[in-house]
């Protein structure tokens, strides 16, 4: 690989954290990314022998970030290859719904429409042509924290000096991480759950369902399960670990499997009760 010209200072880049993403195919997200979000690039991209990208450098205002094609041979992978990514990038630009109509115009999948949020931005998010997750963010309003943390109440949000502090000795107990309600078609009960409970349900007609983004604990809407039923995901830092304890405890268990969310297993306990073990990915 070659380049002609870096020109990098690199006491400017010292603490400073940035993305690096796996695209199938690096050229076009990288006109993708100058048409959508007015990226630049900070250096000419190396190129290998074969023709892939092996690294490109872009910028955003005064934030950068960086990208390559998929190396399988490294492990270097794409979501398009992973079948979805846990990971999202946030970035703030001047007009939201614009660049919002631009990228969906140009090949992004909208996740939710352009919202005023109650921590004083507002908001849309996107999954880019290249399965990768962006929010878009600009700041309408300057709020304090005490207005931060009652507004956060309000949708079901506490800060964490509000939460009484676990317990200073014994084991820490596992906790509900997620729950889904499932049914064959979400759609046909999203306006039932909105209404009658205030839910703000994210999410696009005939997909997979809704993610519950107000509540405390958080929670989906389902489609495509053969009758409905109520799934509870239990967050674990270990699921073999865990998978291990729940065969050594007479229970029942699948073998993890990896999924954008992270490693999920499908559990019976001793009476035949089912449950799911969830170890998060980044970011969940």
């Amino acid at each position: 690989m070659t380049v002609t010209d870096t020109n990098l200072d690199a006491s400017r880049r010292t603490g400073v954290l940035a993305p690096y993403i796996c695209v199938r195919n690096a050229r076009a997200a990288i006109e993708f990314y100058k048409d959508a979000f007015g990226a630049t690039e900070v250096i000419p991209a190396l190129v290998g022998d074969d023709g892939r990208i092996g690294h490109a450098d872009l910028s955003v205002g005064e934030s950068h970030f960086m990208l390559s094609d998929e190396h399988p041979e490294i492990n270097v992978l794409s979501p398009e290859t992973l079948g979805g990514t846990p990971f999202m990038m946030q970035l703030y630009v001047d007009d939201v719904d614009a660049v919002f109509a631009r990228a969906v115009e140009l090949g992004a999948t909208a996740t939710y429409e352009p919202a005023d949020m109650f921590y004083g931005d507002r908001s849309a998010g996107i999954i880019d042509p290249f399965g990768h997750k962006w929010s878009l963010q600009a700041p309408i309003e300057q709020i304090d924290q005490a207005e931060l943390e009652r507004r956060a109440a309000d949708t079901g949000y506490h800060a964490e000096s509000l939460i009484a502090p676990a317990a200073a000795a014994g084991r820490k107990p596992v906790e509900l991480g997620y729950f889904t309600i499932g049914i064959p078609d979400a759609d046909n009960v999203r306006d039932f759950y909105r209404e009658l409970f205030g839910w703000e349900l994210h999410g696009e007609p005939g997909g997979e369902g809704y993610h519950i983004a107000n509540i405390a604990l958080p929670g989906g809407l389902a489609s495509r399960t053969e009758a409905p039923t109520t799934t509870l995901f239990f967050r674990v830092d270990d699921i073999n670990a865990m998978a291990s304890k729940v065969r050594e405890l007479g229970g029942e268990v699948t073998e993890p499997e990896l999924h954008a969310s992270g490693w999920n297993a499908h559990c019976r306990d001793v009476e035949g009760a089912p449950f799911d073990l969830w170890q998060p990915a980044p970011g969940y």
